[in-house]
């Protein structure tokens, strides 16, 4: 499917915007006029596209989350620290983007991506002892609770821009996730 390139251009000018205007004020204090305003582009437009501006962040994290999907592919993982350190050194990069799609409640995509990356390692249980034996049902809610505290870990790591290099904050993880599969 070819993309139309005034319609990308277009997106990328509302979020641009959008952030721009994010931070000045809350999203819900910004309105469909001041964004098209700010992005240069005209309400007609803007809404054959959007409906209300949180849209464009919905849209911006859809597009975050495609883009980690595409990067980080789980099943060519050869060696889980290396991954996870590049994985948090890409996130910490993108710590911008990323704490504002916490701060806006939008990062439930996002969460849904961390998850189904655990559950996917941790479905070559051979590389796991500890959950060689755990059924599909066990593997999703391991995979459940390992995202989970690592998504928290990280939204806390972001917010209160706590001083850990991306290796230290993967070492963390890292060392117990091995603590608690034993």
């Amino acid at each position: 499917m070819k993309v139309n390139q005034r319609v990308v251009r277009t997106k990328r000018l509302l979020q641009e915007a959008l952030l721009r205007l994010m931070n000045k004020k809350p999203l819900d204090k910004i309105t469909v006029k001041e964004l098209c305003e700010e992005s240069g582009i005209n309400r007609t437009t803007f809404y054959r596209h959007y409906g209300v501006p949180r849209d464009v962040l919905i849209d911006m994290e859809a597009d975050f989350s495609n883009q980690l999907k595409e990067r980080f592919d789980v099943t060519k993982i050869n060696d889980i620290s290396s991954y996870s350190e590049e994985l948090l050194t890409y996130l910490y990069n993108h710590s911008d983007i990323l704490k504002i799609l916490i701060l806006n409640n939008s990062a439930d995509d996002f969460m849904r991506i961390i998850n189904s990356m655990f559950e996917k390692v941790l479905q070559s249980k051979s590389k796991y002892p500890a959950i060689s034996g755990a059924d599909d049902d066990n593997i999703k809610l391991i995979s459940t609770y390992i995202a989970g505290g690592g998504y928290f870990m990280l939204r806390r790591w972001l917010l209160e821009d706590i001083r850990k290099t991306p290796k230290e904050l993967s070492d963390l993880i890292l060392k117990y996730m091995n603590y608690s599969s034993a």
